[in-house]
Order: structure tokens, then sequence, then C-alpha cells
């Protein structure tokens, strides 16, 4: 468990450090005498109640392997632009910025559960003849709305059934949706028993009608790319001309070091403690790498909640990085964390907000080796980047993630 004693330096907090999380909630949350009912009173304002939508590609990773990166970002762009789309037509909207392959929409208890849902079926409907397919997630409940995110166990309930527990094509739905459906008999359901469901009883939608007639007026969902950008990738498909997107490759893509750092999240009786100390770390976590980035000439690509992703030219310096940054946040702040790093070809966007995003097979491999498998405590480094760094009291390893093969080392 951290150490409780990291508040001071959160005083005269810059929003700049703070990134997208308001300053003003965190110094409530450091001058308060940090009590749950301290935390219920400062959150209370930031509540919302609807449904959290989320969605993640099924095969992508194969899909990686047999495509370069411009191509692969231009087929999973095109299920989330109906995502978007879609959902926005009906009054949702898009949260957090959308550089990988995840989608997140919010849609207020305004809208009837009904029109979400007859919404989805439709969104499966329209993006099953393209390449990449999506397995979706929704959930019908009580919400912390902070800096563009959603926070809270419910948020993260439904995110994870997504990214883990749907296949392409597949609506899974909680019990608490369910119960919120004015005509449910319209729509069929199969419950699933190979869920996380602690929290809810999770149902798949085996049947139920579409919405047909539904228009789509807006199809840029939250980008991470600049507007040229994204009308380059949407030029490339379906023909997919060699010549034009070695074109777009040597415009955008360049190779980088990525560190990608997962710390572990703290655990508190109280719901509302939890979020705001894991709020406060997370603000602790981007000015540590702030500080240490200098010294090892890197790159701060995003901090988002748990985790952090770096970039850098060399990879000797990289590793040495993601050393010191582990060390430091465990001596400092009592926090284990998990480390991956990988090379290779990327694309780095700037944000509208002068901050950052990333895209690439680095990425990936990075976060399947720290993030799917790996364990706090331990720093994974691929094949490519030990064969440049040489790294000493390392254990070679194999995973099977995502229908690929990955070999590296860890310590």
């Amino acid at each position: 468990m951290a150490k409780r004693d990291f508040y001071p330096a959160l005083f005269d907090l810059s929003q700049d450090i703070a990134g997208d999380i308001p300053v003003s909630l965190l110094q409530a949350w450091i001058e308060s005498p940090k009590t749950a009912k301290a935390a219920v009173k400062i959150l209370e304002p930031t509540k919302v109640t609807g449904v959290s939508v989320s969605s993640d590609s099924a095969g992508l990773s194969t899909l990686s392997r047999e495509k370069g990166l411009i191509e692969v970002l231009a087929y999973i762009s095109q299920p989330k632009e109906v995502v978007f789309g879609l959902g926005k037509a009906i009054g949702g909207e898009g949260i957090g910025i959308w550089a990988a392959d995840n989608t997140q929409m919010f849609y207020p208890d305004t809208i009837s559960v009904d029109t979400i849902l007859s919404m989805l079926v439709e969104t499966q409907k329209r993006i099953a003849s393209y390449p990449v397919h999506i397995g979706i997630g929704a959930h019908y409940g009580t919400f912390y709305r902070i800096g563009g995110g959603l926070y809270g166990v419910e948020a993260d309930f439904i995110e994870k059934i997504a990214e883990e527990d749907t296949k392409g094509g597949e609506i899974v739905v909680s019990e608490h949706l369910i119960e919120q459906l004015q005509h449910s008999t319209l729509f069929q359901f199969t419950e699933r028993e190979d869920g996380h469901n602690a929290f809810s009883k999770l149902f798949r939608v085996e049947n139920g009608p579409g919405n047909p007639d539904l228009e789509i007026r807006d199809d840029h969902y939250p980008i991470p790319y600049s507007e040229d950008f994204f009308e380059d990738i949407r030029q490339i498909l379906p023909q997919s001309q060699r010549r034009q997107l070695a074109l777009l490759e040597a415009k955008y893509i360049v190779q980088k070091v990525v560190v990608l750092i997962e710390r572990e999240r703290l655990e508190e009786e109280s719901l509302e403690v939890e979020i705001l100390n894991n709020l406060s770390f997370d603000t602790l976590m981007h000015k540590t790498a702030q500080e240490l980035l200098a010294l090892y000439q890197g790159e701060d690509i995003k901090t988002v909640s748990s985790l952090g992703i770096y970039v850098f030219d060399e990879a000797s310096s990289a590793l040495a990085f993601a050393e010191h940054f582990q060390q430091k946040l465990l001596q400092d702040d009592g926090v284990r964390s998990k480390v991956g790093i990988d090379m290779g070809p990327v694309i780095i966007f700037d944000l509208e907000n002068g901050r950052k995003d990333i895209a690439g097979s680095p990425v990936n491999i990075a976060s399947k080796m720290a993030q799917d498998k790996g364990e706090f405590g331990h720093l994974y480094i691929s094949a490519a980047v030990a064969q440049k760094t040489k790294p000493e009291k390392c254990t070679p390893f194999t995973i099977e993630v995502s229908n690929i093969t990955l070999h590296g080392f860890v310590r």
C-alpha cells in the first residue's frame, strides 16, 4: 500500500502537470481532512447517471502483422466513425481521445435505453462489412465525470468487459441496463457465464431492432490526429494504393523506443477516497516523469490514469529512464509499477490542447508485455530492445497473447 505523505508535493499545482484533471478538484482534496465524507462532498458535483458504452477491436494483432501502420489506422478508423456518428445522432458524446482501437461513449439518462440499444444493434450491422469488427459493452449506472473521463468501479467494470470479454460483432450488456428497458421484449438476450460478472450479470444481445433510418451527420470522433492526417487515411481505403501508402508512411512515421509504465492502483475502503487518491498519484506520476525525462532526453507522450507512455531515440536512454522511474516511484511513494519497452515505427500526434498521443506496434507490444501479462515490480524488454541494450540480470521469456508470440527479457 502506498504512503499517504505525498500531498505537499501537489501544492501550487499547475494545470500542465495536472493535465485534464481540474486543479481545483485536487487542491480541494489536498486541503481537506481526506475522509470518506469529504471525498463524497468533493466529487458530488461530478456525478452523472446514464449509459457508458465501450468497444474494442477484434483481430487487430493479426491485421497488424499483415498491414502497415498507416493502413491499420485507416481500417480501425472506419468502425470508430460509425460508433461516434450513430451515437452522437441520438445524443451521446465521445469520452476521451480515441487514439487506439478502443472507443467510449456516454449517454445521459435523458436518452432511453431502448433507443441506445437499437442504435448499438444498428452499429454492429453497419460495421459487419468492414475488415475490422468490434465488441461492445454497455452498462447503465452512476459514474464520476472528471476531466473528460468517466471514473468509478462501474466505469472500470464495463471498459474491462469490452476489452477482455467481447468478440467481434458482439454486444454485451449488464443486468442493470436491461432493467432500464421499457420494451425489453423487443430484444433477445442470452446470459453470459464467462465474463467478469461479480458486479453485475452479463447478457449477450442475440437479436433486436436496429435503426436503419439513423443518419450520421458527424463522424469526426475524438481524434488524436490532425485534420490533414484524418483526411489522408480516409482517402486510402478501400483501394489502399501502395504508392499513396508509401508517401503517407514517409510523411508521418518515425522510429522510436517506447516506454510504457503502469503503476499499481491504490485500493481504499471508500470508492470516493480511492478515486481522489489515485487522481493525486496520477498527477505525481506525471510530475516524476517530467523531472526524469530531462535527464534521459526523452519525450512525455501522455499520462492517462495510472498509465504513462514515453518515447526515446536511444534504447539505452529508454532503459535507464525506466529503471530510474520505477525505483523512484517505489522509494518516494511506495508504489510498485510494471514496465514494457519496445521499439519501431510509430506516429506521434499533436493534440489541439497542446498534448500528444501515439499509435504503433511498439505501443501495443509494450502494453501486452507489461499490462496484459506482466506483474508489478518487473520490467519487460522486447527482443529488439534487448539486442540494442544487452541488459544484465534478465530472464528470457516467451508469451502468447492475442494469437501472437512475443519474446523478450524480464527482471
